[in-house]
């Protein structure tokens, strides 16, 4: 989404929660995102019945991957590696 002549970008100690298409019953009724201290997080949200039939929310909070490459992620071989980043394996085989 593009605001102006930036994009949306969220900021510190605030989020966003968006109502859900439920997929089963243990799917959240609303997610998002939340960023704190400069990370961001997974949001989701379950709306519940209180006995008293009040409404409130049950709320979990998850960290997200990382939006950069980090040197685990390029140990790892998954798709965070760099084009560029060559094996140390020789191409002949000694056996």
């Amino acid at each position: 989404m593009n605001y102006g002549n930036k994009p949306y970008e969220l900021q510190d100690d605030n989020g966003n929660l968006f109502l859900n298409k439920k997929k089963n019953d243990n799917s959240p009724d609303w997610s998002g995102k939340m960023k704190l201290n400069g990370q961001v997080f997974y949001l989701s949200a379950w709306e519940k019945k209180t006995k008293a039939g009040d409404t409130f929310y049950s709320v979990r909070l998850g960290k997200m991957v990382p939006a950069q490459p980090t040197d685990h992620s390029i140990d790892k071989g998954n798709a965070f590696a760099p084009a560029d980043k060559k094996d140390n394996m020789d191409d002949e085989i000694p056996f």
